[in-house]
């Protein structure tokens, strides 16, 4: 029997060829080959079998070949799933490339100028002719005995349909956390010396100062354009401390990196000035905490590399510093693998006695614990907390930063702003959150 499937509006397949799922025992060794097809779209990796599966493209992790020998392909997920399949050895390097090319270079961009275009002809990145408007296409018809598989939402027609490339916009979210509070939104302005409250500076309008960071930065508007362009150089990946979150009792949440202020203690006098102004718009002037997502041994070593963390003795006098002692992209990546060996692996075996069944089980959970996950996840959560509670409950703004400024940085930040504002609980205030300090600060 014919077999169809329905895709997303946008959705067009790339590549679409037989293979055969491997199914692995618990020691790693494959066991049964399930015959099936694999469907490469603009979207996801599609396998029709007698199980369907979809991997959405940006959850794939790694594509390459696997241990097994020619033809053995292998895809690991983010979320610890891990998929091997066989296919003919002529279609394998092709086919991996594919996904590759789809998977690592076309679903995201890295750069917000390319993440957000001002008009998105669709929510698929893709370079086919075919009109990404067009109503559900079917994939073509799959010699298949079972029933059709549907991996779109049906829209009701009475429905709204909501833009998501239109969701997020920067001034519209500074409006309603200003007007929440009773102040006046941030305004493009190039501000200066004796003006108060925010403002939105457009020195970045073209990625060219810092190509990381948004198209619109939120300071003080007692900074001059001139004094954040010193500012920029003197913090790592030109990444200078702006606002991402203004509270509702009026203390806010700002984030950057890590200042460049090495064995010599280099100061940037803009820099404090920024501080200052930070702290003077709270409702509370006389103090501003700093949370250094790092332990304070890595924030130390990185003085040799000529960063370093803030002197709250000298620089910053009126400053507080806490340093959460979260690892770097480094060891949670290797923790991570711990996590996905640890989970690939069975605690049980059907052959093992009760007794020895509980020793297996004590030691899987030894190894668990062992890979330090569940510590990584704890401190991420606990440093967000603080924050949380620093901004609601201790009456002082914060400034977040790590070494760049765009991984644990965004983690805390997003984090704490869950757990203060209600409106980033919803479904369209998260799609805001993650578009605004995931996507927009450029997350890496």
């Amino acid at each position: 029997a014919n077999r169809s499937v329905t895709l997303l509006p946008g959705e067009v397949v790339k590549e679409k060829t037989a293979a055969a799922m491997v199914v692995l025992s618990a020691n790693g060794k494959h066991t049964l080959q399930m015959p099936g097809v694999w469907l490469l779209t603009n979207y996801q990796l599609l396998w029709i079998g007698e199980d369907d599966v979809s991997i959405p493209l940006g959850s794939i992790e790694r594509a390459e070949k696997h241990r097994f020998g020619k033809g053995f392909v292998e895809i690991d997920c983010k979320d610890c799933s891990t998929f091997v399949f066989l296919l003919d050895d002529l279609k394998d390097k092709t086919f991996l490339n594919h996904i590759q090319d789809f998977a690592f270079r076309s679903v995201f961009a890295f750069y917000n100028k390319e993440s957000f275009p001002l008009r998105p002809p669709s929510p698929f990145s893709s370079d086919s002719t075919d009109s990404l408007l067009s109503p559900r296409s079917p994939a073509g018809s799959i010699s298949s005995t079972a029933s059709p598989v549907l991996h779109a939402i049906p829209l009701a027609e009475e429905r709204t349909v909501v833009d998501g490339w239109r969701i997020y916009e920067v001034r519209g979210e500074f409006r309603r956390q200003f007007r929440r509070v009773g102040q006046d939104p941030p305004v493009i302005s190039k501000g200066g010396e004796g003006q108060e409250g925010w403002r939105l500076s457009a020195i970045n309008r073209d990625y060219s100062a810092s190509p990381s960071y948004p198209k619109h930065l939120c300071v003080p508007a007692s900074i001059s354009d001139d004094q954040l362009r010193e500012v920029l150089d003197f913090r790592t990946k030109a990444r200078v401390p702006v606002l991402t979150y203004l509270h509702r009792n009026g203390h806010v949440i700002c984030r950057t990196s890590q200042p460049k202020v090495g064995v010599k203690s280099r100061r940037c006098v803009e820099d404090e000035i920024l501080f200052e102004a930070i702290m003077s718009s709270s409702p509370n002037p006389s103090g501003l905490m700093v949370f250094d997502a790092r332990p304070r041994s890595s924030a130390l070593a990185n003085h040799a590399k000529g960063a370093g963390y803030e002197d709250t003795t000298s620089s910053y006098p009126n400053c507080q510093i806490k340093f959460l002692r979260i690892d770097n992209i480094h060891a949670v990546r290797h923790s991570f693998k711990a996590l996905k060996a640890a989970c690939a692996s069975s605690p049980t075996s059907a052959t093992t006695s009760a007794k020895s069944s509980a020793v297996v089980d004590l030691n899987w959970l030894s190894s668990l614990e062992n890979t330090k996950w569940f510590e990584h996840i704890r401190l991420i959560l606990k440093g967000a907390s603080k924050i949380a509670r620093s901004v609601h409950e201790g009456d002082m703004s914060v400034v977040v930063h790590c070494s760049d400024g765009w991984d644990r940085t965004t983690q805390l930040a997003a984090l704490a702003q869950v757990m203060l504002d209600p409106h980033f609980r919803t479904i369209i205030g998260f799609e805001c959150l993650l578009e605004k300090d995931w996507l927009s600060f450029g997350h890496k």
